[in-house]
């Protein structure tokens, strides 16, 4: 009896995304109510137009604008900036760049803070254990918050130079409270918080 040993050869052709070694995708920030990159191609590099991207998860990207025609320079680097008017709105904002016969850049997340400058966005609310507050603070001043129970009494407070801050359940009963941002003297955001 004799045996027979079949041998498959075979080829995978794998395909893995790369980061673009042209260019610098600096990174994103909100400004009033748009998002604004900025990025560069570096020294000694060319391309031809340079496309930008949004996705929502990081997964799946779409294309939300174009610098068209060559970019780069041979000598010197240059700095470019893309301004995205509407970006999604109280989530992450995922962005990449392709400059034109190069892989992508390198993904930058940048977080869309969409509530009116005279509201405070509260996630989650009603709050179980801990509660996020997000406000504009565009200019990173000194932010004087106070909590307020139903009846007026002042029953948490605190200071922070940032666009957000936490506040934990810990001892406070059910109910509804509210808080006020003071921003030089003035009160300038307000907001309402549910303890469940």
């Amino acid at each position: 009896m004799r045996g027979i040993i079949l041998v498959l050869l075979f080829s995978v052709n794998l395909s893995f995304a790369q980061t673009s070694n042209i260019i610098s995708f600096f990174g994103g920030t909100q400004l009033n109510q748009a998002v604004y990159l900025s990025f560069t191609v570096v020294a000694g590099q060319t391309c031809s137009g340079i496309k930008i991207e949004r996705s929502s998860d990081s997964l799946n990207f779409y294309q939300i604008g174009e610098i068209v025609g060559t970019c780069g320079s041979v000598s010197t680097p240059v700095n470019y900036s893309y301004t995205d008017s509407f970006p999604i709105k109280n989530s992450d904002n995922y962005y990449r760049l392709a400059p034109g016969n190069a892989d992508w850049s390198t993904v930058i997340k940048v977080y869309f803070n969409a509530q009116d400058k005279s509201e405070i966005l509260i996630t989650p609310n009603p709050l179980v254990t801990t509660a996020r507050i997000n406000y504009q603070n565009p200019l990173t001043k000194t932010v004087h918050w106070k909590m307020f129970d139903i009846n007026g009494k002042m029953v948490s407070e605190g200071r922070t130079k940032d666009d957000s801050f936490t506040i934990e359940r810990k001892t406070f009963p059910s109910g509804s409270y509210f808080l006020h941002l003071t921003l030089d003297n003035n009160d300038f955001q307000k907001g309402k918080l549910v303890i469940e």
